[in-house]
């Protein structure tokens, strides 16, 4: 009797430890953040006894701006848009394409590494107001582009990107097939021979509603094999650095089984 009363409870425990941690995860998808707002209270009692103490031992004026969490963090983030910006930003450097255009990379990294060198044209569904000296923006639901940008650019690029159109996040209209309407049309964009520099999350194919999709790699470059974009080279990121398939048949069937990942797909049109 007691022993069955025992597993009851911890049973019981269990049950309440999962729907605490399932009441969490919700709470933060709606941006309420309950440890990151416990340990905020705990270093935010440290930053008023340091305040108190600075400002006892200097005469310049001292006024409250608090950093607390800048001592808990690393000295920058190297994800995985960290080190594909630069591989591919390096790639099309070296390739030097009179027109490129990109569609929805990432501005403050991607986009900045290749204005350093040359002009960019950048495609996005969201409107930018800055004006930036190499970077020319345009506001477009890609979706519907026009005629006027067929077959206008001697490479497109598109980092992380693609999994996100038809899910609403960025305001797009709900599309389960966004995906393949956004690649047919990144192809009509790129002239015959162009370069097309592609990466997407890749994984164990589902979607992560609204957030993104996971790709089955295969899954990318059938599909792009049947609107005329040839897969040239593969590459995924390994931890910390960039891997270039040496058998894509073989990194396909292998990385489709993975929780997550990043492909990085370079096409060649026709």
């Amino acid at each position: 009797m007691q022993s069955g009363l025992f597993f009851n409870n911890m049973n019981f425990k269990k049950l309440l430890q999962m729907k605490i941690a399932n009441i969490l995860i919700y709470l933060e998808w709606i941006e309420i953040r309950p440890r990151r707002t416990f340990t905020a209270l705990v270093l935010f009692m440290s930053y008023l006894k340091e305040f108190k103490k600075f400002s006892s031992l200097t005469d310049w004026q001292v006024l409250k701006y608090p950093c607390i969490f800048d001592r808990k963090e690393m000295s920058g983030y190297f994800g995985e848009y960290f080190f594909q910006d630069l591989y591919v930003a390096k790639r099309i450097i070296e390739l030097d394409p009179k027109r490129h255009i990109d569609v929805g990379s990432r501005v403050d990294g991607f986009i900045a590494h290749l204005a350093c060198v040359r002009k960019v044209e950048v495609l996005d569904i969201r409107p930018v107001t800055a004006t930036v000296d190499g970077i020319c923006f345009h506001q477009i639901d890609i979706s519907k582009i026009s005629e006027d940008w067929h077959g206008v650019a001697d490479c497109v690029s598109c980092l992380h990107t693609l999994e996100h159109f038809g899910l609403g996040r960025y305001g797009d209209k709900i599309n389960p097939d966004g995906w393949k309407d956004g690649l047919n049309a990144l192809h009509r964009i790129l002239k015959m021979g162009g370069i097309f520099w592609l990466s997407v999350p890749i994984g164990m194919e589902r979607v992560e509603f609204n957030a993104h999709r996971i790709f089955a790699p295969q899954t990318i470059s059938n599909f792009a094999e049947n609107i005329g974009l040839n897969l040239v080279e593969f590459a995924f990121l390994d931890y910390d650095k960039i891997i270039i398939s040496s058998d894509i048949n073989s990194d396909f069937s292998r990385l489709a089984n993975v929780k997550y990942s990043l492909g990085i797909y370079k096409f060649i049109k026709g």
